[in-house]
């Protein structure tokens, strides 16, 4: 198979289908062909089978450029195991270049905020001059492109997208703080309400609970800058000297408040409108959740339902997310081409117990731990990925 034949072959064309896989290997390592790349990055299982039997009797170069490959499919499970038997040992520095992935991939270093808030919730950018405002239903505000602000369009519409993006990662971090129940100290609170802009806005939306030696006494809300009861009244802060608040999650709220979850109050994320889970008796027998065996679900679906908690990822046999230190695997008997599956058991895991080889967790080799180890908000939200 020559260059030229192979450059008239697209990506989507059932060609390549006919040819074995080793050819299609052998003729990317000599000719490094971009499309036949891509076409070979769609098959992560049939290059892991080859590797064990070829990889060593490659040429230094050929072995480069196959790393690469396997570079492209690292999070697949089988893919992450032969990374892991390749650099164990391996002391070329070429190869382990080739399969460690570059900084600006991993993109897990903080990044600092380029949108300041004033106590208006108004966000501005001193480098380009520009201001987008928050509206009073926590949504950002397109506004309009000003020429007069010396950037193309093009650049403005790049500049509102960054603003969004920065928007819903500030309020994302808030949403954890209520799954976690984060607590913050009244004289830290009072100060974030007077200091921090988009702290003082979206605490007009949220309902916060004051915590005693972690136990919930009272809920307050901000109104006007001011702490207030449910009820709108004036709050007696002097009770709240060295005590605790937090963003508190519907799953902790005591039976009599149970009518804020139906009021109309506008919120900047959905903090007592949502469906909450608890663990039932068959659950704490079992050790795992039962209650949706036989439910047809895809993970479109599945990662919309747990957007802001956690990342889903899948093996051959299961799906799993992971928040904090604990793991759910939501196993399943049957997928389908369109990528439905068929759910089983909901297990949990401590990530501190689990046996990893590579970035692959190993579940059959790790202890599961019982759903009532589990917090109960993180239980909830678990299950919301399946229950919406």
């Amino acid at each position: 198979m020559d260059m030229e034949a192979l450059k008239q072959f697209d990506i989507q064309d059932t060609s390549y289908q006919n040819l074995p896989i080793e050819q299609l290997i052998y003729t990317y390592l000599d000719t490094r062909d971009k499309v036949l790349f891509g076409w070979l990055c769609r098959f992560p299982n049939e290059l892991t089978v080859w590797a064990y039997n070829h990889y060593d009797n490659l040429t230094p170069i050929h072995q480069l450029r196959f790393c690469r490959l396997l570079l492209h499919n690292r999070y697949h499970p089988k893919v992450a195991g032969l990374i892991v038997i390749i650099l164990d040992g391996n002391t070329d520095e070429a190869i382990i270049n080739a399969l460690t992935p570059k900084p600006w991939v991993l993109k897990h270093k903080k990044v600092k905020y380029s949108y300041v808030y004033d106590l208006q919730g108004v966000a501005s950018n001193a480098e380009y001059g520009l201001s987008f405002e928050i509206d009073d239903n926590f949504c950002p505000v397109v506004g309009e492109y000003e020429k007069s602000l010396g950037l193309t369009k093009k650049l403005w519409k790049r500049q509102y997208k960054l603003f969004c993006r920065e928007y819903h990662k500030r309020i994302n971090h808030y949403f954890k703080m209520m799954i976690r129940c984060e607590y913050i100290e009244y004289s830290d609170f009072v100060d974030k309400l007077h200091n921090d802009g988009f702290f003082a806005k979206i605490a007009h939306g949220l309902v916060f609970g004051v915590y005693v030696d972690n136990s919930l006494v009272d809920l307050v809300v901000v109104h006007d800058g001011v702490l207030c009861d449910i009820d709108n009244n004036p709050f007696d802060m002097s009770i709240l000297e060295n005590k605790q608040l937090a963003i508190v999650h519907p799953k902790s709220l005591p039976k009599k408040y149970d009518f804020l979850r139906y009021t109309s109050l506008i919120q900047p994320f959905s903090q007592l409108d949502r469906n909450i889970y608890s663990i039932s008796s068959i659950d704490r027998t079992t050790g795992a959740v039962s209650r949706y065996i036989g439910t047809r679900i895809d993970k479109a679906t599945m990662r919309q339902n747990s957007k802001g908690f956690g990342m889903i990822r899948q093996t051959q046999d299961s799906i799993y997310t992971k928040f904090d230190n604990i793991i759910a695997r939501y196993t399943f008997s049957n997928i389908e081409i369109d990528g439905t599956v068929t759910l089983d058991k909901i297990i949990f895991y401590k990530s501190d117990n689990m046996v990893y080889l590579g970035l692959l967790p190993l579940f059959e080799k790790s202890q599961s731990c019982e759903p009532s180890a589990v917090p109960l908000s993180i239980f909830s939200e678990m299950l919301r990925v399946v229950g919406g």
